[in-house]
């Protein structure tokens, strides 16, 4: 009898535990999925534990809050991670920049997107990053919907909104998928592999563009600021490394943040944190700098 007790008590305690899982999952929603993410602010967070990644939380944000909420993506890697789309008028642009990231996993990311968005404009960057490998990070890969139910970045996901809720953590990720980014402050050269070109990074890129185009978006090419003491030492590179961008991807306008245009931003030491990222107030400035390029450039 007291077995039976037991059992009943033990499967009473399970069943418990997994309601409560399941009504913590469907109040927090914490990737829209679950519940109408129109008008939401949802952001991942930087809460960090074994197996957490915001690429997978992008890429659940991806399936529903991205084209419920946004009419533009910003395409890009952490160069581009802390620039503030909501500087940018006339579009509701989503940054879909990742911290290393290349254009074989932003292309899973967009992708997701694609079947339900109505994007306008698509901002695709030109960096040696983007193309450098085809390699998918933190299981990327291999996300499943059923994660929003359970899982470590799931659960890490609403830790963190709860560590939010009671101010004891800040947040450092953005309802328009910014952030922001803790990088060296001091001047270093590029990487020695800096302009090694992944074949199957830019096949990928090509195919994303196509599809994007393929989808009415419009394309914006932008070429990222760089100190210009670094670029003027690599600038036979970076010339050589745009004319085969410009030869492998469809044709697009083109921003091109390393142009004499831009040499006074270029030269300020103060917009950048190592050289090639923007430190906080040089991502402010860039972003209002391309929200004027862009009305622009569209406009013409």
């Amino acid at each position: 009898m007291k077995s039976r007790r037991w059992l009943i008590l033990t499967i009473s305690m399970a069943f418990g535990i997994l309601s409560a899982n399941l009504f913590l999952t469907y109040e927090l929603d914490v990737y829209g999925i679950m519940r109408d993410p129109h008008g939401r602010s949802l952001a991942t967070s930087g809460l960090r534990i074994p197996s957490t990644d915001d690429r997978v939380s992008k890429y659940l944000l991806n399936e529903r809050y991205v084209p419920s909420n946004f009419d533009g993506i910003l395409i890009g890697t952490s160069t581009t991670g802390n620039w503030k789309p909501g500087l940018i008028h006339g579009y509701n642009i989503y940054n879909e920049s990742l911290a290393g990231g290349n254009t074989t996993e932003e292309k899973i990311l967009v992708e997701q997107a694609l079947p339900t968005g109505k994007f306008r404009i698509a901002l695709c960057v030109l960096s040696p990053f983007m193309v450098g490998s085809h390699a998918l990070k933190e299981g990327l890969g291999q996300v499943r919907r059923r994660e929003v139910l359970g899982s470590i970045n799931t659960f890490g996901e609403e830790g963190a909104k709860a560590l939010a809720a009671l101010h004891l953590q800040k947040s450092t990720f953005f309802p328009d998928g910014s952030r922001e980014l803790f990088v060296p402050t001091r001047i270093e050269d590029l990487p020695a592999n800096f302009f090694d070109i992944d074949p199957q990074a830019v096949r990928d890129y090509r195919s994303l563009i196509q599809t994007l185009q393929a989808h009415g978006i419009r394309i914006v090419y932008i070429l990222p600021p760089l100190y210009k003491p670094i670029y003027d030492a690599h600038r036979g590179q970076f010339q050589q490394f745009l004319q085969q961008m410009q030869t492998e991807l469809p044709e697009a306008p083109l921003i091109d943040f390393t142009a004499g245009e831009y040499d006074a931003y270029n030269n300020d030491r103060q917009n950048f944190s190592e050289g090639m990222h923007m430190s906080p107030e040089g991502a402010v400035k860039i972003s209002k700098i391309l929200d004027r390029k862009l009305q622009s450039l569209l406009d013409s």
